[in-house]
């Protein structure tokens, strides 16, 4: 995952820093380089910005890498089954949708 933060009120700089996904063992949390994000709960995760010194509002702009989407997908699909498929009945819903739409164009373009 990436964040990007930007001056709220100006934007002086664009930050643009890796968030290394976080594990905890024990009472500790450790930094897994190139692992996906492993979920707490449902929707949660943590994960490490490495030296950075901020002060001030900013937007932040979150980039998931499909590693990540997917191993919260898996992780909603085993801890709360219905929700992950109502989800996923949602997004292939949309899927379909949009694969016609495209197949229309594509026609009316010939």
């Amino acid at each position: 995952m990436r964040l990007k933060l930007a001056g709220w009120q100006r934007q002086t700089t664009v930050h643009d820093h890796k968030v290394t996904p976080v594990l905890k063992r024990g009472r500790r949390f450790f930094a897994e380089k190139d692992e996906p994000f492993r979920w707490i709960e449902g929707y949660k995760t943590r994960g490490r910005i490495a030296d950075v010194a901020l002060s001030g509002s900013f937007m932040v702009d979150f980039e998931f890498e499909p590693e990540d989407l997917h191993s919260w997908l898996i992780h909603l699909a085993k801890h709360d089954p219905q929700a992950a498929l109502r989800l996923i009945g949602k997004a292939q819903a949309e899927a379909v949708i949009s694969l016609a739409k495209a197949g229309e164009a594509s026609d009316s373009a010939a």
